[in-house]
């Protein structure tokens, strides 16, 4: 008797289950709409990545550009045009 009411209730559930889905039916499209979106959300993360790297690559430029306008036209101490230079070398390797 028991088992037979878990296999009712069972029964009862999957039924519930199906008229659930039944329901439902756009559960599908669901589904593949959540999954184009995830595609076009990782496009643009990797667009922005990219833009990034870009952006990164454009501001150390600048930075080294900027550090030889300061030794060009500068009157840099010699501690100064170090630090200038280690700068400059750590920017080049870099880019």
């Amino acid at each position: 008797m028991i088992i037979n009411n878990e296999l009712n209730t069972k029964l009862i559930n999957i039924a519930k289950n199906q008229a659930i889905m039944n329901q439902n039916a756009k559960f599908d499209k669901i589904l593949q709409d959540l999954s184009s979106d995830n595609s076009r959300l990782t496009s643009a993360i990797s667009n922005a990545s990219n833009m990034a790297n870009s952006d990164s690559k454009l501001f150390a430029t600048f930075d080294f550009m900027q550090a030889m306008n300061q030794l060009l036209y500068g009157n840099p101490s010699d501690a100064e045009r170090s630090k200038l230079l280690s700068k400059m070398q750590k920017i080049a390797n870099n880019i």
